[in-house]
């Protein structure tokens, strides 16, 4: 059992260094930021980054990047820039779930806007029109804005149901 981890572990590293060698070929200027964070391969968890780690499921990482290296991509670079837009401290004041949302969105509408080849999947560009219209909504696409945006929608009628279903859409 031990082995087979060491070899998932093994090859979701591997496919953690094409990722990201992939992505810095057109964002050098991100070479801190990427590095900044310490993969930590932990059974059973999410993709996800507490400031210091990349946390990830060895096991799902692989499969992700041998199924479609574009998601892998696009999965990697978006929390990396959850990181460098400090979304990991929201403040006490703050509705976790829409800060949750608004953040995702606001990564993901960057991610967009960086038009790189190897960021693109399908999932993505069904969700572009759902961008383009918070754009509309919050104006200047910042955590905070979408976030505002999210909140009167709430206060519109918006369900819990349904913005849960839109932050679906947008997360890792």
């Amino acid at each position: 059992m031990g082995e087979n981890r060491r070899d998932w572990e093994a090859l979701a590293l591997e496919a953690l260094d094409l990722v990201r060698n992939g992505l810095l070929v057109n964002l050098r200027f991100m070479s801190a930021a990427f590095a900044r964070l310490t993969p930590l391969p932990v059974a059973g968890t999410t993709f996800a980054t507490d400031g210091a780690h990349l946390r990830f499921d060895a096991a799902w990482w692989a499969r992700t990047y041998a199924d479609d290296p574009a998601e892998a991509s696009r999965a990697y670079l978006h929390v990396v820039l959850h990181n460098v837009f400090l979304h990991l401290y929201p403040g006490a004041t703050v509705e976790p779930d829409l800060w949750d949302i608004a953040c995702d969105m606001v990564v993901e509408s960057v991610i967009d806007q960086l038009d790189l080849p190897a960021t693109r999947t399908a999932q993505a560009a069904a969700s572009r029109p759902e961008l383009e219209r918070m754009a509309e909504e919050a104006g200047l696409m910042t955590a905070e804005r979408v976030y505002a945006a999210l909140r009167d929608r709430r206060a519109a009628g918006a369900t819990d149901d349904e913005l849960a279903r839109l932050g679906a859409r947008f997360h890792v």
